[in-house]
């Protein structure tokens, strides 16, 4: 007998109140963490509306649950099974019921990999040696089953990201809905799944290709074993930016997160020489065999072997390790069906201009990365050796280096003005978007400004570790783009320490380092005056300036708990002073500790496994951007 969801409210025996998951993963929504102890669904506030969103791990031991309260007018325990089943009528959950008014149902049915629940409906009953059964009505929960074998262990620290888990469920959702029915398991079973995923970082418009300078926008790939992915940024464009750009690194590392998602082990390919594109789609471009058409007025379909045709220097995609297969999200699509020879077979053309600006890539140009490591996490630039155009780009700029950069303490400790009150920009440009994202030196802010839509994109690096780390954004940027040859040229002389443009003026480019700060700025809209901006951007700093930043750093005054608490305690750490700032942390080890809840000066963990934990807190000043850090060690016990 199934239960009808219009029980929900009025059962005359029993009565639905509340349900608690057990055993899940915290889950981050529109940047902020959810709770996962939290009730996920109650009887006064949830009705009819679907629950908070559960995600359960199953490459876990621990036993994936649901904890139900109910209120019931007759004796329930020893007498009643509670079980709760899908659409189609498979039970999903079930538990003895051993009190009269708190259940536990354990999973008896899981998929094997990701997965989502179909239609988001559970339906819950009791019944009696099935010779009695008493509906309790239909539930909207949002269950995720993922696998988290292959994710880094930093990638999840701050909570799954659910608009991460959306687009991974919205690609592959023919074959990944759960209990499968018929024509799902006829799809699973003559299935390429990579299909998916590929497809839904190409058709993801947008942003499309950057055919001007080939540049990143949404990843910080100088390291390729610690790669950091701003998905929220990528999303906000998407969704409002239709002049937002990117290049192949950022849709690797978004393809190579869908597929960590999804339970796939990858690598991040990077091939240097990749030589000339083979006649095939770009992405957001259509048909194309000259990926900077737009930087030197030449169609995007261009006669083979015409000198003004262009070429990529490089290029990043995705290596499905498990089955030795290569995706392309960016061109093509490739769409993991291919080894690595027949994708280059199939990607690099053979016929070229004489002399080419680049000669062929082969197999042997590829070199494996770890890549993805950290979404929404900033990872300073600690060396910049394996750059593209690293060289060429000191050079440009004939850049000196300094031996005594780490013992240089001086720098910037102020407030960063807000771009859009620059009088330059005539207050036509407002500001759509702003992130901080933390690291433990260096913390990123973005901006994104808009005049319609038209899109000028801000990025501030704020370093408060050695100055070299400084230098080294400042080079990263510039030595990194997909180009034969460095996208920038140097900047004017009496702008910052060092700055550039880039060599495209129709989508300009502007990276400046001053001090202790390397500003990154990219607009749509040739006419604004970036190097004008830039300047009134740090004329208003001048004040700031300090002989010793370390000696502004934000206070670090921490409470915290026990630091030898039981497995199963909750492990809190506060910040007792400063109204201005806000604490993050960092996590590169090991997974004892969880965090469960998050405010400006409250961090609350809990200890899942025994052993010793190293926890990193940072301390952010929410105007300078300045950080400061107290590590901690915990000794969880048995």
């Amino acid at each position: 007998m199934k239960a009808e969801s219009t029980t929900l409210a009025a059962v005359e025996v029993v009565t639905l109140h509340s349900i608690r998951a057990q055993n899940n993963l915290p889950v981050s929504r529109k940047n902020k963490l959810l709770n996962p102890h939290q009730l996920l669904w109650t009887n006064r506030g949830s009705g009819h509306k679907k629950a908070h969103p559960v995600v359960f791990d199953i490459s876990q031991q621990a036993d994936n649950a649901f904890e139900v309260t109910v209120s019931s007018s007759k004796t329930l325990a020893g007498h009643y099974t509670l079980e709760a089943y899908a659409d189609g009528g498979e039970v999903l959950f079930a538990g003895k019921v051993t009190d009269d008014n708190t259940f536990v149902a354990k999973s008896i049915k899981t998929p094997d990999e990701f997965a989502t629940l179909r239609n988001h409906s559970l339906h819950w009953q009791l019944t009696a040696d099935k010779q009695e059964t008493i509906p309790l009505g239909t539930t909207w929960i949002e269950i995720f089953w993922i696998d988290t074998t292959h994710v880094p262990p930093a990638l999840h620290q701050k909570g799954v990201i659910l608009e991460g888990l959306h687009m991974i469920a919205e690609a592959s959702k023919a074959i990944t809905t759960f209990p499968y029915d018929e024509n799902t398991k006829l799809l699973r079973a003559n299935a390429q799944p990579i299909y998916y995923y590929v497809n839904q970082v190409f058709n993801f418009l947008p942003p499309r290709y950057d055919v001007w300078s080939g540049a990143p926008y949404f990843t910080n790939s100088y390291d390729k074993n610690s790669i950091t992915l701003n998905y929220n940024a990528y999303t906000y464009a998407h969704n409002y930016q239709p002049n937002s750009i990117l290049n192949c690194y950022d849709t690797a590392t978004v393809l190579q997160y869908y597929l960590i998602g999804a339970g796939y082990p990858t690598a991040w390919l990077f091939m240097q020489p990749f030589g000339y594109l083979r006649l095939t789609n770009l992405i957001g471009r259509g048909q194309c065999n000259n990926p900077f058409y737009a930087a030197n007025n030449t169609p995007p379909v261009i006669a083979v072997n015409d000198s003004r045709r262009t070429a990529f220097g490089n290029h990043a995609f995705i290596n499905i390790t498990n089955i030795a297969r290569v995706a392309d999200g960016c061109a093509g699509p490739h769409q993991g069906t291919e080894t690595a020879q027949q994708y280059v077979s199939s990607a690099v053309d053979n016929q070229y201009p004489n002399p080419p600006r680049v000669r062929p890539g082969t197999v042997g140009d590829i070199t494996s990365y770890l890549g993805l490591k950290y979404v929404n996490r900033m990872s300073s630039a600690y060396t910049i050796n394996d750059l593209p155009h690293l060289e060429a780009f000191k050079k440009l700029l004939k850049y000196k280096e300094i031996k005594t950069l780490r013992n240089d303490k001086s720098g910037i400790a102020g407030k960063f003005p807000e771009p859009a009150e620059c009088p330059l920009l005539h207050g036509k440009w407002k500001t759509s978007y702003e992130e901080v994202i933390p690291g433990s030196e260096e913390v990123l802010k973005i901006w994104m400004l808009n005049d319609g839509d038209q899109l000028i994109t801000i990025k501030l690096h704020v370093i408060s570790g050695s100055k070299e780390l400084a230098h080294n954004r400042f080079l990263a940027i510039g030595a990194t783009t997909q180009g034969v040859e460095p996208s920038y040229e140097a900047g004017p002389e009496n702008l910052g320490e060092y700055s550039a443009v880039s060599v495209n003026k129709h989508y300009p480019l502007l990276l400046v380092m001053q001090d202790n700060m390397v500003l990154h700025i990219a607009s749509s809209d040739p006419s604004v005056d970036l190097g004008g901006l830039a300047k009134w951007c740090f004329q208003q700093m001048t004040r700031s300036h300090v002989a010793d930043i370390s000696s502004h750093l934000p206070a670090v005054h921490l409470h915290y708990s026990s630091l030898q608490p039981k497995k199963g305690d909750r492990f809190y750490v506060s910040l007792s002073s400063g109204e201005n700032s806000r604490l993050d942390f960092e996590l590169e080890e090991g997974n004892g500790l969880r965090l469960i809840s998050e405010e400006d000066t409250v961090l609350v963990f809990d200890t899942v496994k025994a052993g010793k934990q190293v926890l990193k807190v940072l301390v952010i000043d929410k105007d300078t951007l300045m950080v400061n850090t107290q590590t901690l060690t915990i000794d969880i016990q048995e």
